[in-house]
C-alpha cells in the first residue's frame, strides 16, 4: 500500500480521472478502488497522511477519499480540502463531527455501517459527475453580459416577450443581486438587504456591473410579489426621472457626484436614525451611485433622505458649500390642493376614489406613480389594476385606481362607484387606432356616472395644437369636459389634470343654480 510514495506526471498522460484514497485498511481501500476502476478512474492508495500530502503537491487528484483515522493535526483542513474535492467516509460518526468536517471545507461526508465501500464509490462517481459534466453543461448554457452593453430592462422585456424561465445573477463589485423569472415574469428577487419589488427596482438602477443568465425548467412557480413585470418596468422609468430631477436640483446635473458631510449641519441631522445610516454610507462610499446601491432603503426613500440631508445643510456635493435649495425637490400637494381635493368628497365622507382610465400605453400607471411617489405612498398592482392610497387629511383617504380599458373595467368601476369622486381619461395621441373604441367607452361611462370628468392627452409630441385638433376630430364627448395635454410622469401635469375636475364640478353647480 505504500508503494505509491511519489507520482510523476508521465504516469497520468492518459488523462483518466484520478482518485487518491487515504485509508489504513487495505481490504476496504481495495474494494473502493475496484469499483472506481470499473468506472474508468485511476486509483492511488496512501496509508499515511505525509505520503498523501507529498503527492498532492506533485499531482492534484480529481477527488480525494479520506478515512478520518488518517486525519491528524488539522493538516488536511489546511492543505487538502481547499484545493481538492474531498469526501470523508466512516462506518460511524456523530452529527457534530459531520458538521465540523463540512465547516472545514469537506464536500461530502458518508456514514454507512454496512455497505461502506459501495456507498463511497457511488457517491464519488456522483461528485465527479457534478464537478465535471454538470458544471460544463451549466457553463455552456450561461449567457454573460455587462450592464453597459445590454441593459437589464431589455433583458426583462425580451424574457417577457419570449416567456422564458431565467435566473439572473448581477454583480457590481461587492454588491450582487439574484432575479428569478418564470415564463418571463419576475417571481422573486433578492439583494443583500432588500427583496422582491424593492430589490428589482434597485437592481434596474445599476449603470455598471456584469450579469450571468441561465435557463431552468419548472412546471410552476409561487411568487410573493404583487406587482407585475410591466408595472415594475414602468416604475423604474419613473424612478430614473425622479433621480435625474434630484441630480439637476442638488448636483448641477452631474451624473454620479461625490458627496461629503458638512460638520456645521450635522447636529440636527443625527437625531434621526435614517439620517444616521445615510451619513454613514456617505462617509464610506461618497459616490452617489454606490450610496444608493448599498443603502438599506428603496431608491425613492434613499433619495428623499439624501434630499432632506441636503436641505438641512448636512451634506453637499464634494467641493461645494451647502446652498439653499433652488426649489422644493419633494414637490407635493399644498394646503390649497388638499382643500380642493377635500371639496370633491361628498359631505362627511372619509374615503374617496378617483378612477384613471386609459390604454396600456396612455401613461396611466406613470400618472398614478407620479402622484403617489411625491406623496410617499405605495403603488400596488393586482391583475393589471394599479392603486394607491393617499392620506390627504388625518381622517381622509384618496384612493387612485388605474384601470386599463382593454380589461373588463366596468365591474371594477361598479365596485368603487359608491366612493367615486371623479374620473380621468388618458388618451394616447400616438395610437389613433384606439380612438374610436375609447370614444365609445368614455361616452358610455359619462352617461352612467354623475361625477366630474377630465381628459388628458398624452404622447402629444412637440405639436400640442395638432394633438388638440386630432382630439376634436375623433372624439364626440360633451364640450364642457376639459381637455389638456399631460406628461403623465410629471407631478405638476398630474396636479393640473386633477384641477380640471374642479372646473367641471363648478360648471355642474352653476348649471344646477340656473335651474
Amino acid at each position: 500500500m505504500g508503494n505509491n510514495r511519489s507520482l510523476t506526471n508521465n504516469g497520468l498522460e492518459d488523462m483518466a480521472l484520478v482518485a487518491f484514497i487515504g485509508e489504513t485498511s487495505s481490504e476496504l481501500a481495495g474494494r473502493i478502488g475496484e469499483s472506481l476502476k470499473a468506472a474508468g478512474m485511476k486509483i492511488h492508495v496512501f496509508s499515511s497522511m505525509d505520503d498523501l500530502v507529498e503527492n498532492t503537491e506533485k499531482t492534484l487528484p480529481d477527488i480525494l477519499l479520506l478515512n478520518p483515522k488518517l486525519v491528524k493535526n488539522g493538516v488536511a483542513a489546511k492543505v487538502l480540502y481547499p484545493k481538492t474535492p474531498t469526501m470523508i467516509y466512516s462506518s460511524q460518526m456523530d452529527a457534530d463531527q459531520r458538521l465540523d468536517y463540512y465547516s472545514q471545507g469537506v464536500k461530502r461526508v458518508i456514514v454507512e455501517p454496512e455497505d461502506l465501500a459501495e456507498r463511497v464509490a457511488s457517491a464519488a462517481g456522483m461528485m465527479i459527475y457534478r464537478r465535471n459534466d454538470m458544471r460544463m453543461a451549466r457553463l455552456q448554457s450561461l449567457t454573460h453580459g455587462t450592464v453597459k452593453a445590454f441593459s437589464l430592462q431589455e433583458v426583462l422585456q425580451n424574457a417577457l416577450l419570449e416567456e422564458k424561465n431565467l435566473i439572473l445573477k448581477i454583480k457590481n463589485d461587492a454588491w450582487d443581486a439574484k432575479l428569478r423569472l418564470f415564463q418571463g415574469h419576475i417571481v422573486n428577487a433578492f439583494t443583500a438587504n432588500l427583496s422582491n419589488e424593492a430589490a428589482v427596482l434597485k437592481t434596474l438602477q445599476l449603470s455598471k456591473g456584469s450579469f450571468v443568465i441561465r435557463g431552468y425548467q419548472k412546471l410552476e412557480e409561487f411568487s410573493p410579489m404583487s406587482a407585475s413585470t410591466l408595472a415594475i418596468l414602468a416604475e423604474t422609468k419613473f424612478e430614473k426621472k425622479y433621480t435625474r430631477h434630484f441630480l439637476e436640483l442638488r448636483c448641477n446635473g452631474v451624473d454620479n457626484p461625490e458627496f461629503e458631510t458638512v460638520p456645521a449641519g450635522l447636529e440636527g441631522a443625527l437625531s434621526d436614525e435614517q439620517n444616521k445610516i445615510m451619513l454613514q454610507l456617505i462617509e464610506r462610499y461618497r459616490n452617489f451611485q454606490d450610496i444608493l446601491l448599498h443603502s438599506p432603503y428603496a431608491i425613492l426613500k434613499s433619495l428623499r433622505v439624501l434630499d432632506r440631508l441636503s436641505e438641512m445643510g448636512a451634506i453637499a456635493p464634494a467641493g461645494e458649500q451647502p446652498a439653499p435649495p433652488r426649489e422644493s425637490f419633494r414637490e407635493s400637494f399644498s394646503e390649497s390642493d388638499i382643500e380642493f381635493l377635500r371639496e370633491l368628497f361628498p359631505e362627511n365622507a372619509k374615503v374617496g376614489s378617483l378612477a384613471v382610465l386609459g390604454a396600456p400605453t396612455s401613461g396611466r400607471s406613470e400618472l398614478i406613480r407620479a402622484v403617489a411617489g411625491f406623496q410617499q405612498s405605495t403603488v400596488k398592482t393586482v391583475k393589471s389594476v394599479d392603486f394607491a392610497r393617499i392620506p390627504i387629511r388625518k381622517d381622509t383617504i384618496l384612493t387612485l385606481f388605474g384601470v386599463s380599458i382593454e380589461e373588463a373595467f366596468l365591474p371594477i368601476l361598479e365596485k368603487i362607484s359608491e366612493s367615486l369622486i371623479g374620473c380621468l381619461f388618458l388618451i394616447d395621441c400616438s395610437n389613433p387606432g384606439t380612438f374610436e373604441f375609447i370614444n365609445y367607452l368614455a361616452s358610455r361611462i359619462i352617461q352612467i356616472y354623475e361625477v366630474p370628468f377630465a381628459v388628458g392627452l398624452t404622447n402629444t409630441g412637440d405639436d400640442v395644437e395638432a394633438a388638440m385638433k386630432t382630439y376634436r376630430q375623433h372624439f364626440k364627448l360633451p364640450g364642457d369636459i376639459p381637455v389638456i395635454p399631460v406628461q403623465a410622469d410629471k407631478f405638476s401635469d398630474a396636479k393640473a389634470l386633477l384641477y380640471q375636475l374642479k372646473q367641471e364640478d363648478d360648471e355642474l353647480e352653476e348649471d344646477s343654480e340656473e335651474v
